[in-house]
């Protein structure tokens, strides 16, 4: 009986392998969950600059747009975009740039799309 009662008493609390184990376990997923839940100014950036060149293409590969043309567009977080349109020719290659701005301030990221004029076989 005495057998009995000593391991009944060494199985009452935990090893401290056990609780460290626990408490990396719960500081892991706190770390990984503060990404999730936190938005830095890094992200926030990242989302901005993708806003802003995601506006530059649809404006970009849009058709019947009027050449060098200024839209401005204002989004769901009140800031001011807008989307400078170039259009240059060179010799045959055509090509247009979007350079999407915000708040005023210069992206410095502009999209391009050229294309070569078909010419005429004789």
């Amino acid at each position: 009986m005495n057998r009995q009662a000593l391991r009944i008493q060494k199985k009452r609390g935990f090893s401290l392998a056990e609780v460290l184990i626990s408490f990396a376990i719960l500081v892991s997923t706190g770390v990984m969950l503060t990404g999730f839940l936190h938005k830095g100014p890094i992200t926030q950036k990242a989302r901005n600059e993708n806003y802003g060149l995601e506006l530059g293409k649809i404006y970009l590969l849009t058709e019947d747009v009027p050449h060098d043309t200024v839209f401005a567009h204002d989004d769901e977080k009140g800031n001011h975009w807008e989307i400078l349109l170039k259009h240059t020719v060179d010799g045959d290659e055509i090509c247009n740039s979007a350079t999407p701005v915000r708040n005023k301030v210069d992206t410095t990221r502009s999209l391009y799309y050229c294309r070569y004029k078909v010419g005429h076989a004789k």
